[in-house]
């Protein structure tokens, strides 16, 4: 019987390795063809006037968007997801003069393109989401506009169309009234809207 020699087994060395990397989870609510985004704009001041009333009727669609035209040269169709008002009163303390209401709401079954400016306050308390404001408030004054769920889609550039269709696109006004203010003098100073989209069909 005749010796063998063995030689020893290297041991592998353990391979190093960096940190795991977790890569990002795309939900399958959102397409791959499909963007959310977030914009904002502002409105002008609403002054009271002559008549001591201000009435004003504030849509949603994206056109208003300082971007706008760079969304229609990427894609086709849209879809509102929220939108929101915030704003500050000029005098919020000013003891000359009275304190007022003034009302806002959801009103759905107009858009941008077919709004009428509310008459009277009535026109304004029973919408969707009525709230009441005091013209001498402080802070800033948030207000959220009723917006439906699930959506469905319309071009982009008729995103609200002049035959009101509160099931797609961009639907819905805040409706905006106060009575009994000071004339001729500018009661809330500029406003902030802030929108959210969905958009979709790549261009």
């Amino acid at each position: 019987m005749s010796d063998r020699k063995s030689t020893p087994r290297r041991r592998k060395q353990p391979v190093k390795r960096g940190p795991r990397q977790a890569l990002a989870h795309v939900p399958r609510t959102v397409a791959p063809d499909s963007l959310i985004i977030r914009t904002a704009w502002t409105v002008g001041s609403i002054s009271s006037g002559t008549s001591g009333t201000i009435s004003s009727s504030i849509g949603a669609s994206i056109v208003n968007s300082s971007e706008y035209s760079t969304f229609t040269s990427l894609f086709r169709e849209v879809r509102l997801r929220a939108f929101s008002l915030d704003w500050t009163f000029v005098k919020p303390y000013d003891p000359t003069g009275t304190s007022r209401p003034i009302h806002l709401g959801s009103d759905l079954s107009m858009n941008t393109t077919t709004n009428t400016p509310p008459t009277a306050e009535t026109f304004v308390i029973n919408l969707s989401n009525s709230r009441i404001y005091a013209s001498q408030s402080w802070p800033v004054q948030h207000y959220n506009m009723t917006v439906m769920q699930n959506l469905e889609y319309t071009n982009l550039d008729a995103d609200c169309p002049t035959l009101p269709f509160p099931s797609a696109g961009s639907p819905g006004v805040v409706q905006i009234f106060g009575a009994s203010l000071a004339t001729s003098d500018v009661i809330i100073s500029r406003i902030l809207v802030r929108a959210t989209y969905q958009l979709r069909g790549r261009v």
